[in-house]
C-alpha cells in the first residue's frame, strides 16, 4: 500500500539476495535462507520490493509458503534430534533466527498460541503499532494470520498422519 513498514522488528532484515548460483545452496524448501561457500557482502542501501500485485496474490502466495513451512515443521517431527546446522544463538540475523525457531518456538511453544504471542511481540513490544492502518494490516496479515496458517495446517497434517486419511 505504499507505506514503508519501520517497526515490528520487521527492518532491518538482511536477506541474501544476490550471489553467484555456483557457490550457492539451500536446506530447506522455503525461508530465503541461502547457504554460501565464500564471501557475502552488502549492499548500502536498502532493496525495496515494491510488490503492486494487491492482497489476494499475496495471500495465495502465503499460502504455499504455509504448506512449505508445515512440511518442513512435519519433518523436524519426524526428526525431532535432527540439528539445524545454520542455528547459532550468537551467529548471524538468519543464524539467530534458526536457532530460536528450533530451540523455543518449535520445541517449548503449543501450535496456535505461538502465532499470537509472536504478534504481540511484534506489534506492541516491537512497536509494530506505529506504521500506523497499513503496519496494522502488515503485522496482523505476517505476524498473526501466515503464522496462524502454518500451525493449522501442521495440526492437520499431523491429524491426517494420525488418522491415515
Amino acid at each position: 500500500m505504499g507505506k514503508w513498514i519501520k517497526y515490528g522488528g520487521y527492518y532491518p532484515t538482511w536477506i541474501l539476495r544476490l550471489f553467484k548460483h555456483k557457490l550457492a545452496s539451500c536446506d530447506r524448501d522455503m525461508n530465503e535462507h541461502i547457504i554460501i561457500n565464500g564471501r557475502v557482502g552488502r549492499l548500502k542501501n536498502d532493496f525495496v520490493d515494491d510488490n503492486n500485485k494487491g492482497i489476494t496474490d499475496w495471500i495465495e502466495k502465503h499460502n504455499k509458503y504455509a504448506t512449505f513451512e508445515a512440511k518442513e515443521l512435519m519433518k523436524n517431527t519426524d526428526n525431532p534430534k535432527q540439528r539445524d546446522k545454520l542455528s547459532n544463538l550468537f551467529g548471524s540475523q538468519v543464524e539467530r533466527k534458526r536457532w530460536i525457531r528450533e530451540k523455543i518456538w518449535n520445541r517449548f511453544l503449543p501450535p496456535l498460541f505461538r502465532p499470537f504471542l509472536y504478534y504481540l511481540y511484534r506489534y506492541i513490544f516491537r512497536l509494530g503499532f506505529l506504521d500506523g492502518r497499513v503496519g496494522f494490516i502488515y503485522h496482523t496479515l505476517h505476524g498473526l494470520f501466515y503464522r496462524l496458517l502454518i500451525d493449522v495446517k501442521f495440526l492437520e497434517m499431523k491429524y491426517k498422519r494420525k488418522n491415515k486419511l
